[in-house]
């Protein structure tokens, strides 16, 4: 069977900005060394992978996610661009699905809107699994070219997972923000010491007025040197900003703002943040935006390249 590989810009309102992610929508028969070897090989940071549910009532179907080096356990843009496509293919209406993930089950709802698409993740309940030693911050900071006094005043250097745990960084001005240059093999040796293998750098001194922040995501442990968008990330960051009392929820016990990420990247895009009180009292994280399909290739042919690479090798 000749299947797809699409290429899909998440956090996207036209081909050619967000976050470009490989999406497999029907990987059924293939086992993770080829779902890896395609992953590495594809034009993307991180590919999904949709497999049938069977038999199994707890959830609808399964998606699992490559960088292009190992397996992850969930991946927020390769989610948004998965649903998009699945939407677009099948033309769905507005739809709920329960997606089974190494991060655990995750609802995924398609919201049809004038005959587009858009998708809204809601997020694992999210944990702060640590704040960081001032030693700790002081080696985050210097790895990312950061200095103690970029710091926002009175914030502090958080992990917190929503299914793939986040260093979040709060920067005080755009101006350190946009001059980064984060030394990467420094943020890999960091990664197992922090506990979180991406590093989120945001700040509130906002350049443009439809967004609460700016932000810029560094990955060089999972095989991405700086994602564009990035779904994991920014759903911790509005957790922080609750959790911290920069944002409060509205009287109907919500708070909705917008980001922007890959500007330095020139793959700008706009993510959707919702935080609520679930009914056990926790706070509800979800990540929401469009996406677009700008490609498509056979797996087949991709396959042929890698098994050239490596007869060459």
């Amino acid at each position: 069977m000749n299947r797809e590989l699409l290429l899909v810009d998440a956090f996207a309102d036209r081909i050619g900005v967000g976050n470009r992610a490989g999406v497999v929508l029907d990987a059924g028969g293939l086992d993770a060394a080829r779902m890896q070897r395609i992953a590495s090989h594809v034009d993307a940071s991180e590919t999904a992978f949709g497999l049938p549910a069977g038999d199994a009532d707890d959830y609808d179907l399964e998606v699992r996610f490559f960088s292009r080096s190992r397996e992850i356990p969930v991946c927020g843009h390769a989610t948004i661009a998965f649903h998009y496509a699945r939407a677009r293919a099948a033309d769905l209406p507005s739809s709920r699905c329960r997606m089974k993930t190494a991060a655990g089950t995750i609802v995924v709802d398609v919201l049809r809107e004038n005959g587009d698409w858009r998708v809204v993740m809601t997020q694992r309940p999210p944990t702060v699994l640590r704040t960081l030693t001032r030693e700790d911050a002081g080696a985050v900071l210097e790895a990312l070219s950061l200095s103690p006094r970029d710091l926002a005043d009175g914030l502090p250097i958080e992990v917190i997972c929503t299914g793939h745990a986040k260093v979040l960084v709060p920067v005080r001005r755009w101006s350190a923000l946009d001059a980064m240059k984060p030394d990467r093999q420094r943020l890999i040796a960091l990664s197992p010491r922090v506990g979180a293998t991406g590093f989120f750098a945001f700040t509130r001194d906002i350049q443009r007025p439809d967004v609460l922040y700016h932000g810029r995501m560094f990955a060089p442990a999972s095989g991405v040197d700086e994602d564009p968008v990035t779904g994991n990330a920014n759903g911790p960051a509005g957790y922080y900003l609750l959790r911290h009392g920069v944002l409060a929820l509205d009287a109907e016990g919500v708070c909705r703002f917008r980001a922007v990420q890959g500007e330095r990247l020139g793959r700008s895009g706009i993510i959707e943040v919702a935080l609520s009180r679930g009914e056990a009292g926790q706070i509800r994280v979800q990540v929401a935006g469009g996406a677009r399909v700008a490609e498509s290739r056979s797996l087949d042919a991709i396959d042929i390249e890698t098994t050239e690479e490596r007869a060459n090798v």
